[in-house]
């Protein structure tokens, strides 16, 4: 009997009477009455699986399918059967394999379970046979450590192998790739492999990359090496001692120039210090976002912008993703893989804009303010009002689920890198373009001016701060305050700032403008 076959059958009935209707998938998802997302029906379509009673029921009854041709998928026992048996048959544009990466202590393993259990995907965690090498590895690595890595690459490889050769979907906890450019190289450049050793690991390495397919997809669980020592101490494995701070570290430094550099798979970031994936209700939202990376189409609608209408004026598209953030080989993955507390990685972002350089304090009457002009240490930022400014900003967005850039810190340090010019303009211009709003104390800097054009040009929501502490230059005075894009704050004292922020005013510009604000509303 094929399982798969009825639910095909009804897939293709509720698709045929949407078209009927001239309805789009997203279309249908807004006239329906029960609460769900686009992937349900797309998966429904596609025959991958029965979305839940009330939602079926609300899709067939608003498109007037006859009850007789779906009321038995209500059915406790007939949705029972289908769950247990044989594995459904995935449409062709669903990813073949999904890897979850990332540092120990990181996250990787529960989220990879959660993924494959919840999607119907099959898990590859590290084989038994390699396993019984870590207690060896952990007593003599310099003995061991060639050995055991050879071991979890041929394992994973001819598993992998197998289970794509029974048609199997998969989902990898880490890919072949990250093995050997973090973890065997790592144990290469503290001398525990040797060089003749190494060579033979990469010509295997080589070997398999030619007769396996790469990930379609690579999440990578990002953590600050803190926070995951913290963990790997509380779990209490014995293993724990084997990863100190330092060992995390290096760890951590060659996962980033892994990142740097591979190129084979669409990389997707989440941050797993900000969302607990162990809890129900973040489960449910990580899920949604997975469900939908997994639907067909969702490629395109990722993108965030469109040329939509006949004059070609750019459009902001909605994006599907609030967790997931996707990354490129252009992207600043110092920055991606930075500690929480300065992250930049969740979506949405605001940048926030400011002329503090030029109250930065210098030791040379050569340094300049100007964080554009000249490649000299622009004076550091101290700890103070100004820059607790600043941070009440990002603290007063945090408050939406907004995470912020703040250029002054996670580009310049508080002013204590020398960079260049070309290097500053670079990276701000790059964080500018893909914000989602733009925040600005535009004063007389003409950093904060360069990058207020670029966001108003591109019609991101801008936000004007306009303090009675900061000289203003004659621009930012005429800035017209109409523009529908712009949200205007005036206020007297810098430390007024955050409560403007939590205005119901401003609550309701941003629930206008910013696609996915929080998900506790």
């Amino acid at each position: 009997m094929n399982i798969s076959s009825p639910i095909s059958q009804l897939g293709k009935l509720v698709k045929a009477y949407r078209e009927n209707l001239n309805l789009t998938q997203l279309e249908l998802l807004d006239k329906i009455e029960v609460k769900t997302n686009r992937s349900t029906i797309a998966h429904l379509e596609q025959g991958l699986r029965l979305p839940r009673p009330m939602v079926l029921r609300s899709i067939c009854s608003f498109l007037n399918i006859p009850e007789q041709l779906w009321i038995n998928f209500e059915s406790p026992n007939i949705r029972k059967i289908i769950n247990a048996g044989p594995e459904l048959k995935y449409p062709i544009e669903s990813p073949g394999i999904i890897s979850v990466s990332g540092i120990m202590g990181s996250g990787k393993t529960t989220l990879a379970r959660l993924i494959a259990s919840s999607l119907g995907y099959k898990y590859i965690s590290e084989n038994r046979i390699a396993l019984a090498y870590l207690k060896d590895l952990n007593t003599d690595p310099s003995r061991w450590a060639f050995e055991t890595q050879l071991t979890f690459l041929c394992q994973k490889s001819l598993e992998i192998l197998k289970e794509l050769q029974e048609g199997n979907r998969l989902i990898l906890d880490r890919t072949i790739s990250e093995d050997a450019d973090v973890f065997a190289t790592y144990f290469k450049n503290i001398n525990h492999i040797d060089e003749r050793a190494y060579q033979t690991y990469r010509s295997l390495v080589e070997y398999f990359k030619t007769v396996l397919p790469d990930p379609e997809i690579v999440i990578y669980c990002k953590c600050s090496v803190s926070e995951a020592y913290k963990r790997i101490n509380e779990r209490g494995r014995l293993d724990k001692n084997n990863h100190s701070k330092k060992h995390l570290e290096d760890i951590n430094k060659l996962y980033t120039k892994w990142l740097g550099e591979y190129d084979k798979s669409t990389i997707y970031t989440i941050d797993s210090e900000k969302w607990d994936w162990r809890k129900e209700k973040n489960q449910q939202y990580i899920l949604r976002e997975f469900e939908y990376l997994c639907s067909e189409n969702e490629i395109e609608s990722t993108q965030l912008y469109l040329f939509a209408d006949k004059n070609k004026k750019k459009v902001k598209a909605k994006s599907p993703f609030k967790l997931l953030r996707k990354i490129d080989q252009n992207s600043d993955y110092s920055i991606l893989l930075s500690p929480a507390g300065s992250d930049t990685n969740t979506f949405p972002t605001a940048y926030i804009a400011a002329p503090f350089t030029a109250i930065a304090t210098t030791n040379s009457n050569n340094q300049s303010t100007d964080l554009f002009k000249i490649d000299l240490p622009h004076g550091e930022i101290k700890k103070g009002k100004y820059r607790n400014a600043l941070l009440s900003v990002e603290s007063g967005l945090q408050t939406y689920g907004i995470s912020s850039i703040i250029p002054h810190r996670d580009v310049n340090s508080w002013g204590s890198k020398i960079l260049s010019a070309r290097e500053v303009v670079r990276r701000c211009t790059e964080q500018v373009t893909s914000c989602d709003l733009f925040v600005a104390i535009l004063g007389d800097s003409h950093g904060a001016h360069y990058e207020f054009g670029l966001a108003l040009g591109m019609n991101k929501p801008c936000v004007i701060i306009h303090c009675s502490e900061i000289n203003e230059s004659f621009i930012s005075n005429g800035f017209d305050h109409n523009n529908k894009y712009a949200f205007t704050i005036y206020c007297e004292k810098l430390s007024q700032i955050k409560n403007h922020l939590l205005s119901e005013e401003f609550k309701k510009y941003i629930n206008k403008y910013i696609e996915g604000i929080s998900y506790d509303d």
